[in-house]
């Protein structure tokens, strides 16, 4: 055994030994004296008979009957697991324990943390009430279901209960089963709900007896069978059953209950907020609080709640709820209306409700406990299911949370943190009106907006950044921390599953730089400054701040006039557009009313609104989104949300200002990596933001350069191959702009050509620079190229290549050598990459590659072996083909036409639609091919192209209207003949005859009705869909 093996044993060992401990400080009781009741001699006042006592108990015979002195200790044994069978859930398992009622509290509690491993709460919540069913209206009874399912379902709160399966425990009960319905789920989660009952008065508590020989911990598997007696709730998470050694009687665990919760209360809880706070930093622990819940019951409701009371802990009382609730509402009405003094009166009235709500029994009794909890009347709240002028509540979380507020039992930390666990920023007004003295904590704030923003709480993340500076708050350790602690947290997300695939399964820490690395090489986010590439080397955010993100830039050194990088400690790095940090992390996450809350802090709120669409679409292609539907589902309405957003953004100034618009447009954006918003837009191939109107006339100015844009094409055409014609006919933004200040901006139209003081060579200059010019020229000269191409395929290859080949051949060379440059300037960390933004740039470009790769291996095919015949007809079938890809990607040169261009677009789309009806109707084609190939033409294998002729494409000519019936349909005595070669192409045998060919004709007919009739019709329909989408 190694060292650390051994280690390892004795820790255990240890663990075990201190469990151990505990349970030996735990007992249970057994009655020791036989007590006979004056009703019935045989029965014990323990509740039990005679006969179900020891030897030493049935001997030792008494006439009054107590805990304390006729009942024997003995070390607990019924302790361990419980298991219920829960309808629409299955099998659950519970946690439960037997003690008794005078066991010492905290040794209990030590059991409970050390066997049952729980965590220390943030706040119990004491429910208590009636113990039977009660009647209540439907909505007022699911009103109080929804408030305690809040209650019950909030983080790191214990809910604890009466245990049975009746009453107000079995609703608490209810809240964990639909819990553990909706996450779909048989584990509780982080869900705590205890049951404190009565052990003597649970049916069947002998299932929980261990057997002779069995040692606990126990595992029995419980039920009622129909008893009379009332049952655990099968949902309830953790039982503690008291013992006081009686049997049947209800009510005998509430002194002990409260003492627990008093008990658990004692242990301090930390604060939940600062993750980075360590060892003797972390903040001082603090009580945890407890509050009650009354909902209608009886006499022992009353008393647990004055128990609660007297305990500190605050009370909220559901109104109208029925008998003790009622009672208490009432009496709490009558003793404000009279200024809170209990007077003779008041005691008479107060007395005929308890008469009226709980009945003649125990008058005096019950009205003493209500005084006393009157003497606590600032720790109550009534919480009234129907609201009326004075009472505008309608939730009872929140009423809960307006109870502890309002019980100053909180600490301003411990306020904070529960508004944020029941996620009730509607309460931060009140808890900073009530706490003016904290009003200036910018560390406590920093942490509960560090919180928010892993939690995605927007309401408290819009509050507490009002409260904070953003840029002295985050910093790049922060940020790390940031990243790392939300894939801590949400560790089902797709972000964290890209990085593991992209850094490696073994990686547990995923820094900025590890995702600003993956942005770059999955997502090309390569308009993010600050994490771009920097001369072809990767900046290094940890040592220099180059791009303009960070505060403290780069130094120049004394001697030397360049700026030397400087180094920075991790922790001081801080960002100058914090906001975008937080964007993009909100992106990232996919929270998308997040994002929008940070997208209105920025300054370029088109700009990000465009990147945030592409980094969504973006995320749309990857691999590991497609297996989380949730996300995305996200993303897909956050890319639409964000496009929609930038087109309203930009058609908003448009209408108002549109030269401001074109200024928006093309000027530079620092949170973008310095490019305009329309450089961002191109980068991003963003077609339905750059069809805008402020879009298209940013591209209209840049297209014609200097020219002015009224020249009409014709004369742009024509002084393109004429230079002469350019000082008469053509116009200059700057020429006019000249002409209108000597003029003192006279009406232009009656400006002419002799008023114009720009020299000829500058025209050309200015006109031969503008992009229509050079597009003039470039279709001219592929026009050319073409032609020269279409004359060369159509004459036979000689071994000798002739003139114009040679010309094409050089011409097609630079070509390539344009779309390599093309390539290389792409932006990406590789060649793959490189492409992959190309493509997205420039769709036609899969022309380009499909054209001259093939080219250049036929160019050197045919000066290899220029003699070979057959190598000479492969050569001229890849000219041919590198001359279709070129003519079809002219069609990309017309997709600049105004006319034109839509229709490209969406002939481009139907593509895709005939792509999926292909794979359908491949499917008939193949059905009916290989039918009738085997009926009419079995065992026609020898020429290959004889089957692939009967079953693929004779199917498709039929398919589009080539209807041959010579060799399907008609007799061979007088359509086929074999002497004469009067075959059916391309088939050496005539077809077979008989019913094969009638039954073959018939599959012809059925197979034309829906392969011509039908499915063509269907691809009209999805082209005609298409069209109007377009439109």
């Amino acid at each position: 055994m190694s060292r650390l093996e051994a280690v390892a044993n004795t820790v255990h060992s240890i663990g075990l030994w201190r469990r151990q401990a505990v349970v030996n400080n735990l007992f249970h009781k057994d009655c020791s004296s036989f007590c006979p009741t004056e009703a019935d001699e045989s029965r014990c006042q323990c509740g039990l008979i005679f006969n179900y006592h020891s030897v030493d108990a049935q001997n030792n015979r008494g006439s009054k009957w107590t805990s304390d002195t006729c009942t024997v200790k003995n070390k607990i044994t019924c302790y361990g697991d419980i298991e219920f069978n829960v309808e629409d859930v299955g099998v659950k398992t519970s946690k439960f324990v037997r003690v008794a009622n005078d066991v010492d509290v905290d040794h209990l509690a030590r059991f409970l943390r050390t066997w049952w491993r729980l965590s220390e709460p943030s706040l119990i919540i004491s429910m208590t009430g009636g113990a039977f069913d009660f009647k209540m209206p439907k909505d007022d009874l699911e009103e109080i279901k929804t408030g305690i399912h809040e209650l019950a379902t909030t983080k790191n709160v214990w809910t604890i209960t009466g245990g049975t399966d009746s009453g107000i425990m079995k609703i608490c009960g209810d809240t964990v089963k639909d819990h553990m319905l909706s996450t779909g789920s048989k584990d509780n989660g982080e869900l705590i709900m205890i049951g404190v009952a009565t052990w003597g008065a649970i049916a069947n508590n002998q299932l929980m007896v261990p057997q002779s020989g069995v040692t606990p911990p126990l595992k029995i598997r419980y039920h009622t069978d129909n008893s009379s007696q009332i049952g655990l709730n099968p949902n309830h998470t953790h039982f503690v059953l008291i013992d006081d050694g009686t049997t049947g009687f209800f009510g005998r665990e509430q002194e002990m209950r409260a003492l627990l919760e008093k008990e658990i209360s004692k242990h301090s809880v930390a604060s939940e907020v600062n993750p980075e706070k360590k060892g003797s930093d972390q903040t001082p622990r603090k009580k945890i609080p407890i509050v009650s819940v009354m909902v209608e019951g009886g006499p022992g409701t009353i008393d647990t709640v004055r128990n609660s009371l007297k305990a500190g802990a605050p009370c909220v009382v559901i109104g109208e709820s029925g008998r003790a609730a009622s009672l208490l509402e009432a009496s709490i009405s009558l003793f404000d209306e009279v200024g809170k003094v209990v007077s003779p009166s008041l005691e008479a009235e107060i007395k005929s409700l308890t008469e009226t709500f709980l009945g003649p029994i125990g008058v005096e009794k019950n009205m003493t406990m209500i005084k006393e909890c009157l003497e606590f009347r600032s720790q109550i709240r009534v919480f009234q299911l129907d609201p009326d002028e004075n009472n505008t509540s309608s939730d009872l979380d929140k009423a809960v949370l307006s109870t502890l507020l309002n019980s100053g039992s909180l600490s301003f930390e411990q306020q904070l943190n529960f508004a944020l666990n029941w996620d009730r920023p509607d309460m931060l007004k009140d808890i900073f009106e009530a706490n003016t003295s904290h009003a200036n904590e910018r560390k406590l704030f920093e942490n509960f907006f560090f919180r928010s923003m892993v939690e995605n709480r927007l309401d408290f993340v819009s509050f507490f950044v009002e409260k904070i500076d953003l840029k002295k708050f985050l910093t790049k350790a922060v940020l790390d921390e940031l990243y790392q602690t939300a894939l801590e947290t949400y560790r089902d997300s797709f972000l964290l599953a890209s990085l593991e695939k992209h850094k490696g399964a073994t990686v547990r820490h995923f820094t900025i730089d590890s995702i600003v690395d993956w942005l770059e090489a999955q997502l090309m986010f390569h308009y993010y400054p600050g994490f771009e590439c920097h001369e072809g080397r990767p900046i290094v955010l940890d040592q220099i701040e180059k791009a303009g993100n960070f505060k403290n830039g780069p130094i120049e050194s004394k001697g030397d006039s360049k700026v030397s990088p400087v180094l920075f400690k991790r922790e001081n790095v801080r960002f100058r557009s914090p906001e975008r940090e937080l964007f993009v992390f909100s992106l990232l996450f996919l929270r998308q009313d997040l994002a929008m809350f940070f997208l209105d802090q920025m300054p370029s709120k088109i700009a990000a609104s465009v990147c945030a669409k592409d980094f969504c679409s973006s995320i749309l292609d990857t691999f590991h989104i497609k297996t989380h539907g949730e996300e995305f589902e996200a993303a897909q309405k956050m890319s639409q949300a964000f496009q929609q957003r930038a087109i309203g953004l930009l058609g908003v100034c448009q209408a108002s200002d549109p030269l401001l618009t074109e200024k928006i447009l093309e000027s530079s954006h620092a949170c973008w990596g310095q490019r305009s918003l329309f450089e961002i837009a191109q980068m991003t191939f963003n077609i339905e933001f750059i069809s805008q109107s402020g879009c298209q006339t940013v591209i209209h100015d840049r297209w014609m350069g200097e020219i002015a844009n009224q020249t009409p094409f014709w004369q742009l055409v024509l002084c393109s191959f004429c230079p002469l014609f350019i000082g008469i006919l053509i116009w200059f933004n700057h020429e006019l702009e000249q002409i209108r200040k000597a003029k003192d901006n006279s009406d232009l139209t009656k400006i002419r050509k002799s008023d114009s003081k720009m020299p000829l060579f500058r025209k050309w200059k200015l006109f031969y620079l503008a992009p229509v010019s050079t597009y003039i020229l470039r279709l001219s000269a592929n026009i050319v190229y073409l032609c020269l191409f279409s004359y060369m395929v159509l004459q036979k290859l000689t071994s000798t290549p002739s003139v114009v080949e040679i010309i094409l051949i050089f011409w097609t060379i630079v070509l390539l050598m344009e779309l390599v440059k093309t390539v290389l300037a792409m932006p990406g960390p590789n060649i793959f990459r490189k492409l992959r933004s190309l493509d997205r740039v420039e769709t036609w470009c899969r022309f380009d590659f499909a054209a001259l790769v093939p080219f250049v291996g036929a160019v050197i095919v045919r000066f290899a072996i220029p003699d070979n015949e057959d190598a000479l007809e492969i050569v001229h079938v890849i000219y041919v083909t590198t001359l279709m890809c070129f003519l079809l990607k002219m069609i990309g040169n017309l997709a600049l036409s105004d006319i034109l261009g839509p229709q490209i677009e969406m002939i481009n789309k139907m593509m895709y639609d005939l792509i999926y009806f292909f794979v359908i109707i491949a499917f008939v084609i193949l059905a009916y091919g290989i039918a009738v190939q085997a009926l009419m033409y079995p065992g026609e294998n020898d020429p290959l192209f004889s089957l692939t002729w009967g079953i693929l494409f004779r199917p498709f000519f039929e398919m589009v209207g080539d209807i041959n019936t010579k060799d399907i349909g008609a007799s061979s005595a007088t359509r086929c003949n074999a002497a004469t070669d009067d075959l059916p192409y391309p088939y050496k045998v005539c077809p077979e005859e008989g019913w094969k060919t009638r039954f073959s004709l018939f599959l012809k007919a059925l197979y034309i009705l829906i392969s011509n009739v039908m499915m063509l019709n269907v691809l009209i329909a999805l082209f005609n869909n298409r069209f109007v989408l377009a439109e």
